[in-house]
């Protein structure tokens, strides 16, 4: 139904970069309804995605009062 060669999941940020570097035709998801959108309008055909999901570090916004 779905046309989408492969799901990844790293979970920490250089893993994220290095499949973003090594794959040619990977698409960044952080959630996934505009995913099911393009889906259903056959915007998507053969691509690979990157989910943000599991990447601990980008769960939290910490403040700093320091300018750097």
């Amino acid at each position: 139904m779905f046309d989408i060669e492969n799901i990844h999941g790293p979970k920490t940020i250089e893993g994220a970069l290095d499949i973003l570097e090594s794959r040619e035709n990977v698409k960044i998801i952080a959630g996934g309804t505009d995913v099911l959108i393009k889906l259903h309008h056959g915007s998507m055909q053969g691509v690979e995605l990157l989910s943000l999901r599991d990447i601990e570090e980008l769960n939290d916004i910490k403040l700093n009062d320091k300018e750097e």
